[in-house]
């Protein structure tokens, strides 16, 4: 049996304000993970911050845990997978002060075995 993989992808660059990606689906899917990428610049004073949110109806959504950003620049990524009763996906990704963080997600899911 092969496994049919499939990739999306939200891009949200230098985040200003509280910003939430567009709703993905994951109805059909048999696992999911979001990888999750932030670039740093210009040493912000307070870190920006994301949180993955799921829904198990596909319209309700429920966060889960808080990820903080470093305030160091750099370029820093996660590996978050999602619980297999998800049937939607966003992510809220929150700025912080005095500096840069462009964010870009990627969700993979496996759509078929």
């Amino acid at each position: 049996m092969a496994l049919t993989k499939a990739v999306g992808s939200n891009v949200l660059s230098g985040v200003t304000t509280t910003q939430t990606s567009t709703a993905n689906s994951t109805a059909g899917c048999y696992a999911m993970a979001w990888y999750i990428t932030a670039i740093v610049s210009s040493s912000p004073a307070t870190a920006a911050t994301f949180t993955v949110n799921q829904s198990p109806d596909g319209s309700t959504m429920y966060p889960g845990p808080t990820f903080t950003v470093p305030t160091t620049n750099g370029t820093y990524t996660w590996l978050i997978a999602l619980d297999p009763t998800c049937q939607s996906t966003t992510i809220t990704f929150t700025a912080g002060t005095a500096g840069d963080c462009s964010f870009s997600a990627q969700l993979g899911e496996v759509t078929a075995v």
